[in-house]
This record gives C-alpha cells, sequence and structure tokens, in this order.
C-alpha cells in the first residue's frame, strides 16, 4: 500500500473500505461455464440467479391407507395444493406430485400410503464481482466471484459503507 498512498486520508479510506468488505460480504461461489460468449473478466459484475429446496423435518409426513394424514405441519385444505415429493415403499422410487388436502384428508388414491415432504423452492438472486478465471485446455472456464451486496436501489452496500463513514452526503 505505501507505494500507491498519496496521503493519510486516502489511508483511512482504503482502511474503510477494506472493513466494509469484510462486514458486507459473507460467501464467494465458484462454477465452470463455456469460453463461448463470455464476455467477462476480473472486475467485472455478475448477476448470479440460484434456486434450491432446502430439507425441513418439519415438512414431511405420511399419508395412512385410508388418505389421514400424519404430520408435525399443520396442513389446512387449499385449492392450490401442496407441491411434494412422496415414496412408497412398494415403488421404490422417488416421485413428485400435488397433495391435494381436502376436509384434512387425501382423497386421492395415488397419494395413499407414502411418505412425503412439502417441497418449497428458495429463488435467490445476488450480484457478485468476478475475482479469477482460470481457462483449461479444453475451452472450459472456471470462475471465482465474491457476493456483492446492494440494497434494493441496486446500490453497493460497500460504497455507501465508506461513503458514509467519510462524513460524505449520498445521493440517489
Amino acid at each position: 500500500m505505501t507505494q500507491f498512498c498519496t496521503s493519510k486520508n486516502h489511508a483511512v479510506l482504503v482502511a474503510k473500505y477494506f472493513l466494509a468488505l469484510r462486514a458486507y460480504v459473507t460467501h464467494t461461489i465458484n462454477f465452470s461455464t463455456t469460453a463461448e460468449g463470455l464476455n467477462i473478466g476480473a472486475g467485472s459484475f455478475i448477476k448470479v440467479t440460484t434456486e434450491a429446496t432446502p430439507y425441513n423435518s418439519a415438512n414431511t409426513g405420511t399419508v395412512d391407507a385410508t388418505g389421514v394424514i400424519t404430520s408435525v405441519r399443520d396442513m389446512p385444505d387449499t385449492l392450490e395444493g401442496y407441491d411434494i415429493t412422496y415414496f412408497r415403499s412398494a415403488d421404490e422410487e422417488i416421485e413428485t406430485g400435488k397433495l391435494m388436502v381436502s376436509g384434512g384428508k387425501v382423497n386421492d388414491s395415488r397419494y395413499h400410503n407414502i411418505l412425503f415432504t412439502v417441497t418449497a423452492s428458495e429463488v435467490s438472486q445476488n450480484i457478485y464481482v468476478v475475482e479469477q478465471l482460470t481457462f483449461s485446455q479444453d475451452g472450459i472456464v472456471d470462475i471465482v466471484a465474491s457476493e456483492y451486496p446492494c440494497n434494493s436501489e441496486q446500490q453497493s452496500e460497500i460504497a455507501l459503507a465508506v461513503v458514509r463513514s467519510a462524513g460524505w452526503s449520498v445521493q440517489s
């Protein structure tokens, strides 16, 4: 840093930036993609959307031969039904379906004698700054990127923290 700092204020501002990085950046991602059509480099910003279906033991249950549901979770009647992943021991296959509950029971016999979990996908979309690109001989690009947290107005939380700590005003 001593080669590049021009003043004490400059050094303080850089320190505030590094502290903001530590406070706001919570994770990095690594992924691989093809080089075809890839127009990014180190320092580029990318938006990554992920979808996950986390397991929650409270979302599991059984349906007996008469359609009665046993579950920790309350499963009230709904017109939309519940998206489920289920297992029937006779089939030895894991399948997906829509469990319709009426009067506290499942009337569709396809869903009798099953063990199920209600699936709920969580979609997240984050902005990342590309830190490293590594090209392999077979045309694959390995990318390492750090989270770049932004507020609802797509303003950098890191930049806002530095600006506020420096006593500058923030304009939208």
